[in-house]
C-alpha cells in the first residue's frame, strides 16, 4: 500500500480541483444519481476477508465475554484499571473494535456481522497492527485477520523503542462493487467508524497511551510494506504514473472527470476498483 500524506499531495490546486471534481461526479441530486452499477454482479462479489495465504500466523485469544467493565464505567475516572501492551490487551482491543459480532444466516446464505458498522455490510476496511516489543507477538507488520482472529504477519522488522501502531487501509472493490463511483466516499465512511469502535475500545482494557490520537504520526521507515497488495487512493502522487484500464463495468470507456479516472480491474472476486490520473 502507499500511504497516502494529508500535505504536500493537496497542496497544488490541481489536486484540489480534482478532488472537486470527485464530489461532483458522485453527488446524488434531484435530477439524478450518482454513476454505479445497475444490477449486482453476484459472480464478482467480492470476499469481506482478506487472508495472506503462506503467512505466519499468530492466533490471539477471545476474552470479550470475560470482561466485567460496565458502559457507565467507561465515564467514571479510575473506575477502569490501566492496561499494559500485551498480545493478550491487543487480541480484547481487536476483538471488541474490528472482530466478528454473530453470524446470520437465511436459507443458504451465510454472513457475519462486526462490531465496527460498514455500509451495506461490505466492510472494505483492513486493519494491520505494527508492533515492537510486544511479548508473544514478532516485531513487525501483521495484517489484522478478523474471519479467524488472528494476526498475520507481513514483514519482520524491528523498532527502535518498543510500541504499537494501528493502521487502516481500504479495498475499494468491496464498495465500488455495489455503489460505483460512491464507493470511495463511502470507504472514508468506513474508515472513520473503524476509528470510532478502536477509540471506544481503548476504553475497556485502558491500553496505555492507546487515545492519544495524532496526524502528525512518525511512522517507522519499514512501514510502507504493511499492505503492499492495496489499491492507491485519489488523491494519488504527481509522480505516479497512471495505470492502465484493464477493463470497466460497462462496456463504455472508464468514466473520467478533471483530469482522473475511474477503473476497474481483473474479474471475479478478486477484481479492483481504483481512481487514476490522466496525463493533462
Amino acid at each position: 500500500m502507499r500511504i497516502m500524506t494529508t500535505g504536500s499531495d493537496l497542496a497544488g490546486a490541481d489536486d484540489r480541483a480534482r478532488v472537486r471534481a470527485y464530489h461532483d461526479l458522485s453527488t446524488h441530486r434531484l435530477d439524478r444519481f450518482a454513476p454505479g452499477p445497475e444490477t449486482l454482479d453476484w459472480d464478482s462479489q467480492p470476499d469481506p476477508f482478506r487472508n495472506f495465504a503462506g503467512a505466519r500466523r499468530t492466533p490471539l485469544p477471545l476474552s470479550a465475554d470475560g470482561l466485567t467493565t460496565g458502559f457507565a464505567d467507561l465515564s467514571r475516572p479510575g473506575a477502569v484499571a490501566p492496561a499494559p501492551l500485551s498480545l493478550d490487551s491487543l487480541a480484547l482491543l481487536l476483538e471488541l473494535s474490528l472482530g466478528v459480532s454473530a453470524w446470520k444466516a437465511q436459507g443458504p446464505d451465510r454472513w457475519a456481522l462486526r462490531c465496527n458498522p460498514s455500509s451495506g455490510n461490505l466492510h472494505p476496511t483492513e486493519a494491520y497492527v505494527i508492533a515492537g516489543g510486544v511479548p508473544g507477538l514478532a516485531d513487525g507488520v501483521h495484517h489484522y485477520d478478523s474471519h479467524s482472529h488472528g494476526l498475520e504477519q507481513r514483514c519482520a522488522a524491528g523498532l527502535a523503542q518498543p510500541g504499537m501502531w494501528i493502521g487502516l487501509g481500504s479495498v475499494h472493490w468491496r464498495e465500488a462493487w455495489k455503489y460505483g463511483t460512491r464507493g470511495f466516499r463511502y470507504c472514508q465512511l468506513d474508515t472513520g467508524h473503524a476509528l470510532g469502535a478502536l477509540r471506544c475500545a481503548t476504553a475497556r482494557p485502558r491500553l496505555a497511551g492507546a487515545q492519544r490520537w495524532s496526524r502528525d504520526l512518525t511512522m517507522p521507515p519499514w512501514a510502507s510494506c504493511w499492505a503492499p497488495t492495496a489499491q492507491p487512493i485519489l488523491p494519488a502522487s504527481r509522480r505516479r504514473t497512471p495505470k492502465p484500464c484493464w477493463s470497466c463495468h460497462r462496456a463504455a470507456p472508464c468514466r473520467t472527470a478533471a483530469g482522473f479516472r475511474f477503473c476497474i480491474s481483473g474479474s471475479g472476486p478478486e477484481r479492483q476498483a481504483f481512481w487514476t490520473h490522466t496525463r493533462s
